[in-house]
């Protein structure tokens, strides 16, 4: 069938996988320097600014989720690029791609139990309450406190390698690997024309 420009192919990415992953790439960024930033607000001295900033990170946090839950979706429905490399490389590419999945999920989901075994609700942008399905608990909102900033820090580590792996297909390798995610890889023409199958 002719192909869309929307959806993947064999040889790359199309504009709806590209657009989630830049989406997410830029709002996990700005959800961990929210969060970052709310910490170091003394509520004592600006409440109001501490408490606006961490409904922010909330609301990011939840737009995350929900973005993460249909790239795994449009993931799992389309077809994927053929892998580049060596077959230990295309191994260590789909634990990479699973544990960065697994991850962003987790990431919000720990924050969202830490909130509500604290005490705290949990909105998106004042639209919405999130119902309340973990009971308060100090020692488990402590616990998931410690397990929200490790698994930041698993995520960035995790992330900061994937760019240095895309980086060097790029520049060393010289393959189309980061442009698959980028500015996009057509297919070739005489996949891209062929008549739609009866």
């Amino acid at each position: 069938m002719q192909w869309s420009q929307w959806d993947n192919h064999e040889h790359g990415y199309g504009i709806m996988a590209r657009s989630l992953h830049w989406l997410l790439f830029l709002l996990l960024t700005v959800a961990m320097v929210s969060g970052l930033i709310s910490k170091e607000i003394e509520y004592a001295q600006e409440p109001e600014r501490k408490l606006a900033m961490i409904a922010f990170h909330k609301s990011l946090s939840l737009t995350v989720l929900v973005l993460v839950l249909v790239r795994l979706g449009w993931r799992l429905t389309h077809t994927l690029p053929q892998p580049r490399g060596e077959l230990w490389q295309q191994r260590a590419s789909r634990v990479v791609h699973a544990s960065l999945y697994a991850l962003m999920l987790m990431q919000p989901l720990s924050g969202i139990a830490m909130s509500q075994a604290g005490g705290y609700s949990v909105q998106a942008f004042g639209l919405f309450t999130l119902p309340k399905i973990i009971p308060e608990n100090e020692a488990v909102s402590a616990f998931m406190s410690e397990a929200h900033a490790l698994l930041w820090l698993l995520m960035a580590v995790l992330v900061l390698g994937h760019a240095l792996v895309a980086a060097y297909h790029h520049f060393v390798l010289r393959d189309d690997v980061l442009r698959r995610m980028t500015v996009g890889v057509a297919p070739p023409p005489q996949e891209a024309s062929a008549p739609p199958s009866s």
